[in-house]
């Protein structure tokens, strides 16, 4: 059973996770909203995935900016609570949902620029490098800390690290 004091943390009080906002005739916004951090949940990865496809069949758009409602935290990356003690098929969703967000963001026909302020850790970092171009405020921070927590990254996940910055 999941531990009471987790559930709170892995529901939303926000009405949608993310929004979709027309910025110009041919450019769109997708916020990420998900208070605190906007940890990647799967919902939250489902939803920023339809938005993303939302975004591609939005006719005349060329451009799909990726920001957060927060001022300090750009993505805090996975929620650890989707971790603590899944069931099996949740676990499976879960990491499919992960990937196909990933996998839609670097895919998409969108010029993808990535507007970070805040910090962008671990899966949130990954979030940045699946777009092609990235702004960060100053103050902020990204990075994989997996490593620094003795946590083995997910095998798809330094490549894109490395493309964007050099082996």
């Amino acid at each position: 059973a999941t531990s009471p004091s987790l559930l709170p943390r892995c529901l939303s009080t926000s009405p949608e996770l993310c929004t979709l906002t027309t910025t110009s005739p041919t450019t769109l916004t997708l916020t990420l909203n998900r208070p605190p951090v906007n940890s990647l949940s799967l919902e939250m990865a489902a939803a920023v995935t339809a938005k993303i496809k939302e975004a591609e069949s939005t006719p005349g758009a060329t451009c799909l900016i990726v920001e957060s409602h927060s001022p300090k935290v750009f993505c805090a990356g996975l929620d650890i609570t989707e971790m603590h003690e899944p069931s099996s098929p949740r676990l499976t969703d879960f990491w499919s949902a992960i990937q196909d967000l990933f996998l839609a963001l670097y895919t998409t026909p969108l010029t993808t620029v990535t507007s970070i302020r805040g910090h962008a850790p671990a899966g949130g970092c990954l979030l940045c490098l699946s777009c092609d171009y990235r702004v960060m405020t100053s103050g902020g921070s990204i990075g994989l800390n997996e490593a620094r927590l003795g946590i083995a990254a997910p095998y798809w996940l330094p490549p894109p690290f490395a493309w964007t910055n050099g082996p």
